[in-house]
């Protein structure tokens, strides 16, 4: 597969691919020098959601998590699946601005399996348990007031945004402080590293929170 379509110029506005025949690993967004011209992806396969993101900071971060990448523009590749899904799908992407860059498709699998994101959040003065990620990244990072991590081996430790950037960065290349995007604090969790972590929100308001599966 190759061009699947052109993003609709607009803020806030919608461009969907309809139903395909079938969903490839990579979208890609423009060339190769392309910044991030989107701020909502939908991916819906075989009438399931496998990705449900509305946060321009989150696809930022989506993008580079799942390409290893911590480029400023990196010609926005969406790795939606982990090779060829060969089920009826269909794509919808939020404009985040007036351009009109072409969407590409392809893998280089044969077959594969979906990859999961979704959002979620956090109220004012309360708190979320997560579990079983590969990836918890956190925006509306004033609003955080800590972090209990559990670890694998059961120590759990109370940590700040600032001592879970340090801990990103560890395992992964990063741009400013620790980050792949400069409003989204991270847990990588493709090496088993953490059992949980909850999200202790304080009362200046709600905390948004997107898993990647």
């Amino acid at each position: 597969m190759s061009q699947i379509t052109t993003l609709i110029t607009g803020a806030g506005v919608n461009t969907s691919t309809g139903s395909i025949s079938q969903l490839e690993s990579d979208i890609i967004i423009g060339d190769i020098d392309t910044a991030n011209a989107i701020q909502a992806l939908k991916v819906v396969v075989d009438s399931i959601t496998t990705i449900d993101i509305s946060s321009a900071a989150f696809c930022n971060f989506f993008a580079k998590f799942m390409n290893r990448s911590v480029a400023g523009t990196i010609g926005l590749i969406y790795k939606v699946a982990t090779g060829r899904i060969v089920k009826n799908a269909v794509i919808t992407f939020q404009n985040a601005g007036a351009t009109t860059p072409a969407v590409f498709a392809n893998s280089n699998r044969s077959s594969g399996e979906a990859i999961y994101a979704v959002q979620d959040s956090c109220n004012l003065s309360s708190n979320k348990v997560v579990s079983n990620f590969k990836c918890l990244a956190v925006q509306n990072l004033a609003n955080v007031s800590s972090f209990d991590v559990t670890f694998s081996d059961g120590t759990i430790q109370n940590m700040a945004a600032i001592e879970v950037d340090a801990l990103f960065a560890q395992t992964n290349d990063t741009q400013a402080d620790g980050r792949l995007d400069a409003l989204v604090t991270a847990f990588d969790n493709r090496g088993g590293k953490f059992n949980s972590v909850k999200i202790n929100s304080n009362a200046t308001g709600a905390v948004g929170y997107m898993i990647i599966k």
